[in-house]
């Protein structure tokens, strides 16, 4: 198994939202729900449009209730930095459960 030493730009912003203060924008943060959570992944509109992820893997986990994370769209244009470390747990949560699977 080759391990590569070179992260992608979506990990790199992954990483940077461990740790961030600031707000992401709504497109960059669509992106990302996109690769890491594909058909799992959709955005709700309506009053208060929202992301929301709905994956098997974050049921019975208690900030996922039924699997689902809602992420509230701030100001129509940025994502506030608690819903990106949730978003981060998310996908801890879905790639451990991945690569679980591929182990077997």
């Amino acid at each position: 198994m080759v391990l590569s030493l070179v992260m992608t730009r979506r990990e790199k912003i992954v990483q940077s939202w461990r740790t961030t203060r600031d707000n992401a924008r709504v497109d960059e943060v669509i992106a990302v729900l996109e690769h890491y959570f594909g058909a799992h992944f959709y955005k709700a509109e309506g009053t208060s449009p929202q992301l929301r992820i709905k994956h098997p893997a974050l049921i019975g986990h208690p900030n996922f209730v039924g699997g689902t994370l809602s992420i509230p769209i701030h100001g129509g244009q940025s994502i506030k930095p608690i819903y990106l470390r949730q978003i981060v747990v998310a996908i801890d949560i879905v790639d451990g459960s991945e690569q679980d699977e591929t182990n077997e």
